[in-house]
């Protein structure tokens, strides 16, 4: 008679159950974008904390040059932390370059009826197939996502999400599709864009390589990055083909602080002007929050968030980061209408 693994016992009564079958064949290059990953933010954070890197992980995509800049000037003092780092090169090793890729995944899962909780969590059917394919090269990417699914949040049996095409020049990324973007330093939610809301399709531009500025009078800036998103939502059903306008910035003057600032602008859609002088009055803030739809271009949100990093500031082994998001939505007097912290 077969004996129960106490271990395997315990897994029978978990309420979720996730299955994943991945085949990955090698043809011709590494992956330049990291998306959304759990894993690697935790382990960049880790080290960020601990004073080992200086990095920023509150702008997603991340490049994977960004991360080899930081590791190449690891201050590393500990077996632990040698460990960590020796774990993010081999999740960025995992696919050396000229390399393409195929998989093939699927999962289930019951009693998932929320929206995402966390950074990266994007499980949200009872029970999804995806095809993927890949190749990228040193200055161009192309990756593929199909996805069969039963979701009972989202009434689409089927999407692409994940898909995009990616060019690089004079270290500026241009990526068209339909990708998850994170802003803000947090782990659990982002006041104004993160996983909680689905991939927008649409255009995103920022830096490969958050190198300070050369110039002498802007070095003391620090590393830093900025991404700029035009797309359209899909699944807006009250305002239907709103735009979705977003920028930010961050920065990191010393090893110890990083901040940043972001605006989201939804503008046009049926019904609403789509004009140029709406379009500046969007950028502007003017005639914001008046309520009226004939003059009122926009709903946005904007908002600053900073995180410091107690080791490097007080110069001890006190591996803690503080952070802070502060947002606000639509304008009233100069000040946001709404504030959320």
């Amino acid at each position: 008679m077969p004996i129960l693994n106490p271990t395997s016992s315990k897994l029978l009564n978990l309420t979720a159950l996730a299955l994943s079958i991945s085949v990955a064949s090698v043809v011709a290059s590494a992956q330049n974008l990291q998306m959304n990953d759990m894993s690697l933010k935790s382990e960049l954070d880790w080290l960020q904390a601990q004073g080992v890197i200086q990095i920023s992980t509150s702008t997603w995509p991340l490049t994977t040059n960004e991360i080899n800049r930081a590791l190449e000037s690891a201050n590393i003092q500990t077996p632990e932390q040698q460990q960590i780092v020796q774990s993010v090169r081999y999740t960025l090793g995992k696919q050396p370059k000229s390399l393409v890729t195929t998989t093939i995944s699927a999962y289930g899962q019951t009693d998932r009826q929320q929206l995402p909780q966390s950074f990266a969590d994007d499980k949200l059917a009872s029970f999804e197939a995806s095809a993927k394919a890949g190749i990228s090269e040193e200055d161009w990417e192309l990756y593929l996502q199909a996805h069969v699914k039963d979701d009972d949040i989202d009434d689409n049996d089927y999407s692409f999400e994940g898909s995009y095409v990616a060019g690089k020049y004079a270290n500026q990324w241009l990526i068209a599709g339909q990708i998850p973007t994170w802003w803000g330093p947090g782990h659990d939610g982002s006041l104004i864009r993160g996983d909680a809301s689905k991939p927008v399709m649409g255009v995103t531009m920022q830096r490969d390589i958050q190198a300070a500025p050369d110039n002498q009078y802007l070095n003391w800036i620090g590393p830093w990055q900025y991404q700029l998103f035009l797309g359209q939502l899909d699944d807006y059903k009250a305002i239907p083909d709103t735009k979705l306008i977003g920028t930010r910035l961050s920065a990191s003057p010393t090893s110890w602080l990083e901040l940043g600032a972001s605006r989201m602008i939804m503008w046009g859609g049926d019904g609403r002007s789509e004009s140029f002088s709406s379009f500046v009055d969007a950028l502007t803030g003017k005639n914001d929050n008046t309520g009226d739809p004939d003059t009122d271009p926009t709903n946005s949100l904007a908002g600053f968030d900073a995180r410091v990093n107690l080791a490097s500031l007080t110069y001890s082994n006190l591996p803690v980061g503080v952070y802070a998001q502060y947002v606000g939505e639509d304008e009233a007097g100069y000040l946001p209408a709404k504030i959320c912290i």
